[in-house]
């Protein structure tokens, strides 16, 4: 017997049994076969059905209780993010949709409101109020369902929906993940633009054929080990050309003045301490602030306090620490007052 906590909205309800929470959603009789598959299915990205409900004559299909916040909350707090924290979260929300498609079943509601991100940063999908079977000989959908601006244009009513549809919303909330905004609104740009454009293309024959070339294409990003080094470095996240250009011209003068530091302390004949701090010194005083202003390798997403806190606390202490490496090189940087 469930205990009804929490009305969460006029179809869902939260519920205790014993010690566990859950989450009820209202049913119809005749989606019961329909969640009885997703029952079946246990996949770490998809919300877990156990049971089924009736209460007060209606059914209900009862989930495990979701730790965590909706998508549209984390990135309203953090704001857009990064290449590789996209491509993570991209790469969950495929394979859930992977194993719902492998069944016949269509989600129709990917939005960043029935995307839970946990504490781990899982990503895991929610809510089947729209979810149907794949129906081979019909030509369009009998009822006008899904949320503005994440659903594609035949779940209202020019065409069947299919496992494309489901791809099209994901194309939204991965721009919606890089921006925090619709693509009509801002699209996002750099590595992931043609992967949008192309999720989100009207006709629905020329998306992406199924899930697994979706999820193939967001890999491919990282794919290579040089450029997956170069997205964790300021100036190459964007993937934009003009922060690109200037960005590689800082690094290479830098890695020029290394050398021609070695090559003065090599003429003078200096120790080979002295010319590793010689030629180390002056170019990571240069470089460390930037490092850590820009949030190279996700740095700041990493440490303890400040993995959780506001954008607005960790872009102060990323400035602050920045100044502070700053400083701090320039103190060292007479080598000579350091190593004889």
């Amino acid at each position: 017997m469930y205990e009804i906590i929490k009305d969460l909205n006029e179809t869902t309800k939260l519920a205790i049994q014993g010690e566990r929470i859950y989450t009820l959603k209202k049913m119809y009789p005749q989606d019961f076969q329909l969640y009885k598959e997703i029952k079946s299915i246990s996949n770490a990205h998809l919300a877990k059905i156990v049971d089924f409900a009736s209460i007060e004559n209606d059914l209900y299909a009862v989930s495990l209780y979701i730790q965590g916040e909706t998508l549209k909350s984390y990135v309203t707090r953090n704001g857009g993010m990064n290449d590789n924290e996209v491509i993570d979260i991209a790469s969950q929300l495929c394979d859930g949709l992977r194993a719902l498609h492998e069944r016949g079943i269509i989600h129709r509601d990917i939005n960043p409101n029935n995307i839970i991100i946990t504490d781990s940063k899982t990503a895991v999908i929610i809510d089947y109020g729209i979810s149907r079977f794949k129906k081979i000989l019909q030509n369009r959908d009998t009822q006008i369902l899904g949320t503005q601006g994440y659903a594609a244009p035949e779940q209202f009513g020019f065409e069947q929906t299919s496992g494309r549809s489901d791809i099209y919303s994901l194309g939204v909330v991965i721009n919606y993940m890089k921006t925090g905004f619709l693509p009509n609104e801002k699209m996002c740009g750099g590595y992931f633009e043609p992967i949008v454009k192309r999720c989100t293309e009207i006709d629905a024959i020329n998306r992406y054929p199924d899930i697994e070339e979706l999820y193939n294409a967001i890999n491919k990003i990282k794919s290579n080990k040089f450029k997956a080094f170069l997205r964790k470095m300021p100036g190459f996240k964007s993937g934009k050309w003009y922060f690109q250009l200037p960005a590689a011209i800082y690094y290479t003068t830098l890695f020029a003045l290394i050398i021609s530091n070695i090559s003065q302390c090599i003429e003078e004949q200096k120790s080979v301490l002295y010319t590793i701090v010689d030629s180390l010194i002056m170019p990571l005083t240069l470089l460390a602030p930037i490092l850590i202003a820009f949030n190279a390798n996700n740095w700041i997403d990493k440490m303890p306090f400040t993995k959780n806190a506001t954008k607005s606390k960790r872009i102060t202490v990323s400035v602050l620490l920045a100044i502070a490496a700053f400083i701090a090189g320039a103190l060292l940087i007479n080598t000579e007052n350091i190593i004889p």
